[in-house]
């Protein structure tokens, strides 16, 4: 059934707030499989949470979108304040009716990256301005795949923040990240890629095979698409290629003219023109919903394997930085096979910490320097070393 793609308001209703506060332990001890959950620096958290609720500053939560089960993890962990999200306005498209009824009475906020929706933003100032819940949001855009790593952040945080400074109240932004620890084995882990691949690694030690997994990945996406890989290149410039020649493919199949952008920039704008050809109101020819159906199937695989990256490896945390590898890899070969992030692999027992960082706080005095642009620019930038000041502090936590 086709949807219309008007915005859906917000209509937070306490029983729906009530209900997941019951619920929302059980649906990540059992839906999610998160055993053990720990919140590092309450103290500080709670201190942020008091001062908005007296007034004495807007308070928002930038979280770094590292894995699926982020969200809701924040949703139960964080106790002394309900959180109204910011969510991709085509979540609710395929997400199921259970969804699309629960985020708006939990009044979260529909947002559309690159895109206008002066309803939803004409809301969402409203809301930052005189509203009685924290935002969370995850300004990195999307699921980044890297617990210890910040990718470039979007401009969306910086204008909440301007308009929450025009308030003339101080806005404290609280960087959040959540880590995660796994009680499947990665040897097992890596076996499962070696059989789901059918490619046998040579017997060496973890980290060794999952570099040559790296680098075999490369030729199982190529020969997927019919593409080829120049080996004589690092494994970024023929990862990037490999990207940018699957896009063009889809761009192909969408009959797109503007090409131009970031990889991130070109993934959004398929994901909307898919959006609109799949859920819109009006009729579509079927050979329209086939070839859409198609180049989606390209976006899926380049939106993981834009991230699949050797270096990450090396850094404090030797062991998280290999399981969240070999489970970026294991999701790779899941979106070759017509798969989503909604049927990634995630071992079934696992533990979370959610650590809170230190807060980026502005005053009026941010808005009367420089122009709009510059602000902007700044208030970016301070966020971004935020969070990734926070991701690498994580490195340190014992879980």
């Amino acid at each position: 059934m086709k949807q219309k793609q008007a915005f859906p308001k917000p209509i937070f209703k306490r029983w729906m707030y009530l209900f997941a506060r019951m619920l929302g332990p059980a649906y990540l001890y059992f839906a999610l499989k998160v055993k053990r959950l720990r919140i590092e620096n309450p103290q500080m958290l709670a201190k942020h949470i008091q001062g908005f609720k007296a007034k004495k500053h807007i308070l928002i939560f930038t979280f770094r979108h590292a894995a699926k089960e982020d969200a809701p993890l924040l949703l139960v962990g964080i106790k002394n304040t309900h959180l109204r999200f910011l969510y991709g306005r085509d979540v609710l498209n395929w997400a199921g009716k259970v969804t699309s009824f629960i985020f708006p009475r939990l009044g979260f906020i529909a947002v559309q990256n690159r895109g206008t929706n002066k309803e939803g933003l004409k809301f969402l100032k409203e809301e930052v301005q005189k509203g009685k819940f924290p935002l969370a949001l995850a300004p990195e855009g999307q699921v980044t795949y890297h617990m210890y790593r910040c990718s470039p952040i979007q401009t969306g945080v910086a204008n909440i923040a301007l308009w929450a400074l025009e308030t003339g109240k101080e806005v404290s932004i609280v960087p959040l990240v959540a880590g995660y620890r796994y009680d499947e084995s990665l040897t097992a882990l890596i076996s499962s890629w070696q059989e789901k691949t059918k490619v046998q690694l040579s017997q060496d030690s973890c980290k060794n095979q999952i570099l040559s997994a790296f680098e075999q990945s490369l030729d199982i996406v190529a020969s997927s698409f019919q593409l080829e890989t120049n080996k004589d290149l690092p494994f970024i410039e023929r990862r990037d290629v490999l990207c940018d020649a699957i896009l063009a493919q889809a761009e192909d199949l969408a009959v797109l003219q503007n090409r131009e952008g970031t990889i991130l920039d070109r993934l959004f704008r398929l994901r909307f023109i898919a959006e609109d050809v799949l859920f819109g109101s009006t009729e579509r020819q079927e050979s329209q919903l086939q070839n859409t159906r198609e180049y989606l199937k390209n976006c899926q695989v380049v939106d993981i394997l834009e991230y699949l990256d050797p270096s990450y490896l090396e850094g404090a945390d030797q062991e998280g930085r290999m399981y969240e590898s070999v489970l970026n890899l294991l999701d790779l070969q899941n979106r070759l096979e017509g798969g989503t992030i909604n049927s990634r692999f995630s071992p079934r027992i696992k533990q979370a910490v959610i650590y809170a960082g230190d807060a980026v706080v502005l005053t009026d005095q941010t808005a009367s320097l420089a122009s709009r642009k510059q602000k902007i620019g700044n208030i970016t930038t301070l966020v971004e070393e935020a969070l990734e000041k926070t991701s690498q502090e994580l490195s340190s936590i014992t879980f």
